[in-house]
């Protein structure tokens, strides 16, 4: 299950946090997403932007700089996605289902302090950007599924990553990642992925979903001692023996 808590209630303590209304930022956000940021000077309270327009829209400031926005399941027409990069205190992002159109790779500089991306639900294209080459030590979420991402995934990832979700992307290739040492969910249903599963899994992973992919090989030993507690692999290429199943492993999984 998908974990917003956290960020959540970090964004409301940075709401408590933020200085009135007014933000340096608000002229850029005008600039690259006019239909939400309609005041060039205030753009740091949900009151100050084209919230009707979405079913889930939040907006806080640090310092005056836009560090949360969650403008998601909007009504607003279709466009390519913004400039996101463009606000560079920007930690939590979440712009799901907004019709967006264009490259992934649009956000491949996102502030280095990024700690949430959730673009699901749109219609991006392109290959999913190289973020380990970055100073990105706080990335800890990325959803990208229901898009139309395309190409091979990154080889690897920030360390930081706990939650990666990739689902529904039917162009999605090639073999699976190194996965990051913290990783603790992994799905990528219904993409086109092949080569073999790793030889073991990180030790704070629990859940792994690969459904509907061109996996070949067998299921490592490495499994039994593992902590996964959701392993689907329907659907795939798998052969071999399924060794013993870990003690964390929910029954019906």
């Amino acid at each position: 299950m998908k974990t917003f808590m956290l960020a959540i209630i970090v964004a409301l303590a940075r709401l408590v946090a933020s200085v009135g209304s007014g933000g340096l930022d608000c002229a850029v956000a005008h600039a690259i997403w006019p239909e939400v940021f309609n005041d060039t000077a205030n753009c740091c309270d949900v009151l100050d932007i084209n919230n009707a327009t979405a079913t889930n829209a939040y907006v806080s400031c640090t310092n005056q700089r836009i560090d949360t926005l969650v403008f998601a399941n909007s009504t607003l027409q279709s466009r390519d996605i913004p400039d996101f990069t463009l606000l560079t205190a920007l930690t939590y992002l979440n712009v799901s289902s907004n019709g967006f159109t264009g490259p992934l790779t649009t956000l491949t500089n996102l502030s280095s302090n990024i700690e949430v991306i959730d673009v699901s639900c749109n219609k991006l294209t392109g290959s999913i950007p190289d973020w380990s080459v970055g100073a990105y030590s706080n990335f800890a979420y990325l959803d990208v599924e229901d898009n139309e991402i395309s190409g091979s995934l990154p080889m690897f990832w920030p360390d930081s990553l706990t939650e990666i979700y990739l689902s529904n992307n039917y162009q999605i290739m090639g073999s699976l990642p190194t996965f990051p040492s913290n990783l603790q969910v992994f799905e990528s249903e219904a993409t086109n992925l092949t080569g073999n599963l790793p030889l073991s899994f990180p030790v704070n992973l629990t859940t792994f979903i690969v459904n509907d992919n061109q996996i070949e090989g067998t299921i490592p030993s490495s499994f039994s001692t593992s902590n996964l507690s959701i392993f689907q692999v329907e659907n795939n290429k798998l052969s071999g023996s399924i060794p013993n199943l870990p003690k964390t492993l929910h029954p019906c999984s």
